[in-house]
C-alpha cells in the first residue's frame, strides 16, 4: 500500500506540467530517499507508515494545487 501511493505520488509529480523542471529533480531525488525510510518504518510500524505515505501524497497534490493556482493568478484578466 505505502509503495503504491509513493508511486501514485511520483507520477503526479512527473506529470505536472507546471512545476519547474528543477523543482520536479528536486521533489523527486527527495521522494527517493523517502521510499526507503518509509519500507524500513512499515516492517514495524505498518500503520504509522501508511500515514506517512498519505501525508506525503496530500502534500505533493497541494504543492501542485497551490503551483497551478500561482500561474493561474499570473494571467492578465481581460474587461470588455
Amino acid at each position: 500500500m505505502t509503495d503504491e501511493r509513493i508511486e501514485k505520488t511520483k507520477s503526479a509529480i512527473e506529470s505536472a506540467g507546471n512545476i519547474p523542471a528543477d523543482r520536479k529533480a528536486e521533489l523527486l531525488d527527495l521522494l527517493s530517499k523517502l521510499k526507503p525510510a518509509i519500507a524500513k518504518v512499515s516492517q514495524t510500524h505498518h500503520e504509522d507508515a501508511r500515514s506517512i505515505a498519505r501525508l506525503v501524497e496530500a502534500s505533493a497534490k497541494l504543492m501542485i494545487r497551490a503551483q497551478t493556482k500561482r500561474e493561474l493568478n499570473s494571467f492578465p484578466l481581460r474587461r470588455s
